[in-house]
């Protein structure tokens, strides 16, 4: 089986690294877009993907149906942390569950490749 989760970092149409910031003296929240990647086959053979997050996420467990974009998720992070990822297959095959530890590095702020939302 070649199933793993994968992340990146979502940009806006300009190329520049989108964050928010939910308090006026809270962190820098970056867009992390997460989704499975296996083969073709792998992939049909799966009902839902859900993702367990850290514990400081109000909804913790996000899932998704969607085939097309390979199962994936947008959240809004400020940190790094292992996400536990849980395969339901279609017909009788019990699921599995796998950990993802997601990790990014930001790279330097030049004055133009950051935009705050």
């Amino acid at each position: 089986m070649s199933l793993r989760a994968r992340h990146k970092l979502i940009k806006d149409r300009e190329g520049r690294i989108k964050y928010r910031k939910f308090s006026e003296n809270g962190r820098e929240h970056f867009h992390i877009g997460i989704w499975l990647d296996g083969t073709n086959a792998e992939l049909d053979s799966i009902e839902t993907v859900s993702y367990t997050l850290h514990p400081t996420f109000p909804d913790r467990v996000r899932a998704s149906s969607d085939r097309d974009n390979k199962f994936a998720i947008s959240i809004w992070t400020w940190g790094v942390f292992t996400i536990e990822v849980e395969v339901a297959y279609k017909g009788d095959r019990a699921p599995s569950t796998f950990n993802y530890n997601m990790s990014f590095t930001l790279p330097a702020d030049t004055g133009s490749n950051y935009v705050r939302l």
